[in-house]
C-alpha cells in the first residue's frame, strides 16, 4: 500500500528533526545528528542511524520547498553507489519516517532522492 504524503508548509525543518529523533528512539534506533553543521563536512546528511535488526539508514531534511546542495547531491550519489539507504524526508513524510523507524518498512528510495 503507498504510503501517504500530507502536504504541509506549517511544519519547519528543525521540528521534523525532533519529531523523526523522537520517532527513533521510540524505534530503538542510534542516531547521530552534528548540532553544529560548521563542524562537519560541507553537505553531510543530518541524520545518520542505526539499528540492529533493520540495517543503517542516512536522512537529509529539507523544508516542503528546499532542496539539496551541490556538496548534499554528493554525498548522496556516493552513499547509494556504497549500498546505503538514504532518503531526503520532508514533513509531508513524517508517517513514512514513523513507519520506517517503528515498524521497519522502507519506502522505494527512488521516491525520497531529492
Amino acid at each position: 500500500m503507498p504510503y501517504q504524503r500530507i502536504h504541509d508548509e506549517s511544519i519547519s525543518e528543525h521540528a521534523l528533526q525532533k519529531s523523526l529523533l523522537e520517532m527513533a528512539v521510540r524505534g530503538r534506533w542510534l542516531v547521530h545528528h552534528e548540532t553544529d553543521s560548521r563542524k562537519s563536512n560541507a553537505g553531510f546528511p543530518d541524520l545518520v542511524c542505526v539499528h540492529p535488526d533493520h540495517g543503517l539508514v542516512v536522512i537529509e531534511l529539507k523544508s516542503e520547498r528546499g532542496y539539496l546542495a551541490p556538496d548534499q547531491y554528493d554525498w548522496r550519489d556516493y552513499l547509494v553507489a556504497a549500498g546505503v539507504r538514504y532518503y531526503v524526508f520532508r514533513p509531508r513524510d513524517r508517517f513514512v519516517a514513523d513507519e520506517l523507524f517503528i515498524n521497519g518498512v522502507f519506502p522505494e528510495m527512488e521516491g525520497y532522492l531529492t
